[in-house]
């Protein structure tokens, strides 16, 4: 078993809880957006995974590694 899943898997969780409301924060004010929270999670919430698994995977795995 790979010793860099468990370590991924709390940053990729971390992530995602400072993520959501900080977007809906931004969406609320620099938007003007009249959408409750549940609403926006409701709508955003597979944009925001994507972006989380991506630079997780990138972070933990692929940064530093030497492509030949």
């Amino acid at each position: 078993m790979n010793p860099k899943i468990i370590p991924a898997l709390i940053n990729a969780v971390v992530s995602f809880i400072v993520i959501v409301p900080l977007s809906f924060v931004m969406n609320k004010y620099i938007n003007h957006s009249e959408d409750s929270f549940s609403k926006f999670f409701e709508e955003k919430w597979p944009i925001l995974l994507t972006f989380v698994v991506i630079f997780t995977i990138y972070n933990i795995f692929l940064k530093g590694r030497r492509f030949k």
